[in-house]
């Protein structure tokens, strides 16, 4: 009966801590029993991306983000809990497309739909109920726009090196 309290304590107590966020991800997974383990696991961890991104000086923290999104959308993915990843990928998107997370980061969202780390969808997960074209509609849109247009609308810059012998 105690070896039941205190697993149940362990599971109820722990904490992902930034510095060690994904093995710390992992481990809370591992042992979760329930799916409210796994939304509160997801919950930390989103948090600490957030505040990656939020405290990045330019795109110097991206990268962990980016890599802290993947391990959760594959645990979320292999767990067949796709909802959980996926509402939480809605809420980034939109905290980062109305400059919540520190001023515009809509270079990260890029990076995210970059590195196909958008919305688990049904092809991906049976246990979701995203489409493949939500799924692209949501990777694609931003504020009832097309943000593979923006590209289109960046100015090319050309470059000349001169050399002097």
């Amino acid at each position: 009966m105690s070896a039941l309290l205190t697993a149940r304590n362990k599971e109820q107590n722990y904490k992902i801590s930034p510095e060690n966020a994904i093995p710390e991800f992992k481990q809370v997974l591992a042992d979760a029993q329930d799916i409210d383990t796994v939304k509160a696991a997801v919950n930390q961890l989103g948090n600490i991306v957030q505040d990656m991104i939020k405290f990045s000086l330019g795109d110097a923290a991206y990268d962990r983000a980016t890599e802290a999104l993947e391990v959760m959308r594959t645990e979320c993915t292999e767990l067949e809990e796709p909802a959980v990843y996926n509402g939480f990928v809605k809420s980034l998107k939109e905290s980062l497309l109305k400059d919540v997370l520190g001023g515009d980061r809509r270079e990260m969202w890029w990076k995210i739909k970059k590195s196909k780390l958008g919305l688990i969808d049904k092809k991906t997960s049976e246990a979701s109920d995203v489409s493949e074209e939500d799924a692209q509609t949501v990777s694609t849109h931003c504020n009832d726009h097309d943000i593979s247009a923006d590209i289109s609308t960046v100015p090319v810059v050309e470059i000349k090196l001169y050399m002097t012998v």
